[in-house]
């Protein structure tokens, strides 16, 4: 099985507002990411969580799984990698790391990632 982590834990700082949850198209930034993995047939969405907990497990319902990255001040996106791997390592096969600030990412792109992790199980595999 492959797992796609989705990194949701910023504190946005830069924006004074949560990147995510700012509206993209007919929805949110988060929300058309996650969409983005779902329509590539990734049905298991790990997003994991920080600064903006609440309004983004709100957000997200029961859609995918989460969880949260409680030092995410200190570890940063490293840690949130790190979180996310170690809660899926005996479960997945693979794993695809996206950020969810990142809407643009496209279907064909998780596509292409996912055939050629199956066709060559390759421990790196890049867009």
């Amino acid at each position: 099985m492959i797992t796609a982590i989705i990194l949701a834990a910023g504190e946005s700082k830069r924006m004074g507002e949560p990147k995510m949850l700012m509206p993209w198209g007919r929805s949110t930034v988060l929300q058309t990411v996650i969409s983005t993995f779902q329509a590539a047939d990734v049905r298991d969405i790990l997003l994991v969580t920080g600064g903006a907990r609440e309004q983004v497990e709100r957000l997200v319902g029961k859609t995918v799984q989460t969880i949260y990255n409680d030092d995410y001040k200190k570890s940063g996106m490293l840690g949130s990698i790190q979180l996310g791997l170690r809660a899926k390592m005996r479960e997945a096969s693979a794993a695809l790391i996206c950020l969810g600030d990142q809407p643009q990412v496209e279907e064909g792109s998780v596509r292409s990632v996912c055939d050629t992790f199956l066709k060559t199980r390759s421990s790196l595999v890049v867009p």
